[in-house]
């Protein structure tokens, strides 16, 4: 096998395997918040992957639009990656306004449409010499992925400690990916510059666009192992559809090489329900699944196992499902009343009141107030009765 062959074969695998995962994300981008932005950006990574499997010549005799924007295509991750830090730790939504940072792309777009010659001012051509914009592209990418890992800083410093390690895997994987996707987007950008120059020379270039795929299938990997990164942080109360709420790459062959038998999964989970029956392990807002793996004596592989075959839900949907029920009870108790909902979701187990109150709209359909309301009413009719 070739070279070049061997470079059409590994940007092909990334290019499946980044088609994969971004029809996983873009169905839970509604559920999970921003991963519509994290399914954009593998969006613009599978794109260049494609770009760079097809050939340049038969690329600008067929598709010299689609040629042209190839390169200006770097402009995107920047943004996209930090509204998706921004979404997914701190929730903040996509403003209208927010549409400016994506400008730099679609002024470069626009520039190269057919016509734009009688409009662009002859001063702007030589900003669009590929060495400016290659240096254009490598700001771009240190100001927003800085400005990304910055906002992550920012915001686990306004969290508790007990916030801080629950999310810790979560958190430790976005520094990671922030980390990997500079680095990976950056060599990109060198590339197509050096590329573009040296054609059709040094053609061997080309092998370097394989560093998008060994990144698609790190964040893969980081799914397979370690599916709590990617599952939803609510659960479901109705699991009859049984969707799976964490992405997992060939979810069915997930546990084949466990050595567990049914025997053994029913006698984890009834290990599980006795724990939270006499010690309510699920009020502490600490609790990871590896602190409750070692308190039950087994793994956590085989933990998740059993929480995801037998109850259908994974380790935070499991513990959120305790604390409902928990704050349910306390809800409807008397001499609970004169007590503050915020008061009531840290008692429950939860670690802040919004998580609080769109955990509980999931399993309940009503929210905590709305709840708490109901059982007044339900109580004064009982009364009047």
């Amino acid at each position: 096998m070739s070279s070049l062959q061997l470079n059409i074969l590994i940007l092909s695998l990334g290019a499946f395997q980044g088609l994969f995962l971004f029809i996983l994300l873009h169905k839970k981008k509604r559920v999970i918040p921003g991963y519509f932005f994290l399914a954009s950006y593998l969006f613009v990574m599978i794109l260049q992957i494609i770009m760079k499997l097809a050939g340049k010549l038969w690329l600008m005799q067929n598709m010299r639009l689609m040629y042209q924007l190839s390169y200006y295509l770097p402009f995107l991750y920047g943004p996209l990656i930090l509204f998706f830090v921004r979404q997914y730790t701190a929730r903040i939504s996509f403003l209208k306004r927010d549409g400016l940072h994506f400008f730099p792309f679609i002024f470069s777009f626009a520039c190269i449409l057919p016509g734009s010659s009688s409009w662009l001012p002859l001063f702007i051509w030589p900003i669009f010499a590929a060495k400016w914009i290659m240096i254009l592209q490598l700001i771009s990418l240190c100001f927003y992925h800085i400005a990304a890992f910055r906002f992550l800083k920012k915001n686990n410093a306004a969290l508790s400690p007990a916030i801080i390690s629950v999310h810790r895997e979560r958190q430790n994987w976005m520094r990671q990916f922030i980390i990997g996707s500079v680095t990976v987007t950056s060599v990109v950008a060198i590339l197509i510059c050096f590329m573009y120059y040296s054609f059709p020379r040094l053609q061997g270039l080309r092998f370097g666009f394989t560093a998008l795929t060994v990144f698609i299938y790190w964040v893969s990997y980081k799914a397979w192992i370690q599916p709590e990164l990617f599952s939803v942080v609510f659960g479901e109360a109705n699991r009859s559809d049984k969707t799976v709420s964490a992405i997992a790459i060939h979810p069915v062959k997930k546990y084949s090489n466990s050595g567990l038998k049914k025997e053994d999964l029913f006698k984890i989970i009834a290990s599980l329900k006795n724990k939270f029956f006499t010690e309510k392990l699920y009020l502490d807002p600490e609790l990871t699944i590896d602190t409750l793996a070692a308190s039950l004596g087994y793994s956590k592989y085989h933990l998740s196992q059993a929480m995801n075959d037998e109850l259908g839900q994974s380790f935070y949907d499991c513990i959120n499902q305790y604390r409902v029920e928990e704050a349910k009870i306390l809800l409807r108790s008397p001499e609970k009343n004169s007590y503050k909902i915020a008061s009531l979701a840290f008692d429950a187990g939860f670690n802040s009141i919004s998580t609080f109150n769109e955990v509980f709209k999931k399993f309940t359909g009503l929210t905590p107030s709305q709840f708490r309301k109901q059982r007044e009413e339900n109580n004064l009719r009982k009364q009047r009765v």
